[in-house]
């Protein structure tokens, strides 16, 4: 399955599609799924033939409807996952670790703490890089803190902490944790073809991470 790059058609949908007509929706649905297809098939591929080994990603293409947001995959292992997603604003590649009850959060407060450095370094190594810490309630999203490499100092580092820690003492253990690069529209428009590359060095730096940071 051959990627030739995004088009702009490929972002503005998520903006338009409750707009368009059936027809046009279901052209603009399959042209953004097949392109976002073609993209992490390729990223596999590249895998594979450069390790040999299996990057599995989920895939439910099949409830991309006019109510999403994004399009998406993931890899799973453990508490934390491999989460490649497009929308109207980029691509994002990240590393997400879900907590989801008072250990795991204790665990996910530990590994801030405790491998502070390693998250630093990775978080400023590029401007394209993010961090943020989303709570989860009532089937809802709510982003408590969310910091780019321009962002990153001792200060704005330790509130990451102190959110996690308030959310202990509340008994609020339903917590996401990304970290990963996000590449807006201008971005991926400007690197055409290349984005594929792109993409798989990210996907694997999060997978290096991962291991670094395994909770």
């Amino acid at each position: 399955m051959e990627f030739n790059g995004f088009t702009s058609t490929d972002f503005e949908f998520f903006k338009k599609k409750d707009k368009l007509e059936k027809d046009e929706y279901e052209k603009g649905r399959n042209e953004v799924k097949n392109h976002f297809r073609g993209l992490c098939y390729e990223i596999q591929k590249m895998y594979h033939a450069k390790t040999g080994g299996v990057f599995e990603l989920q895939k439910d293409f099949q409830n991309f409807n006019r109510r999403s947001s994004h399009i998406s995959v993931e890899h799973v292992s453990g508490i934390s996952k491999i989460f490649i997603s497009l929308n109207y604003e980029g691509l994002d590649i990240e590393l997400i670790f879900q907590a989801r009850d008072e250990q795991q959060c204790k665990n996910v407060l530990d590994m801030l703490a405790n491998k502070k450095n390693i998250i630093w370094e990775q978080i400023i190594a590029s401007k394209f890089m993010h961090i943020y810490i989303d709570q989860n309630a009532k089937n809802r999203k709510l982003r408590c803190l969310a910091l780019n490499s321009f962002d990153m100092n001792s200060k704005t580092y330790e509130s990451l902490i102190k959110i996690v820690e308030g959310n202990i003492n509340e008994g609020k253990f339903n917590l996401d944790i990304g970290i990963g690069y996000s590449y807006n529209k201008k971005e991926c428009l400007r690197q055409g073809k290349m984005i594929l590359n792109t993409s798989y060095d990210a996907a694997v730096k999060m997978m290096e991470l991962r291991e670094k940071l395994t909770i």
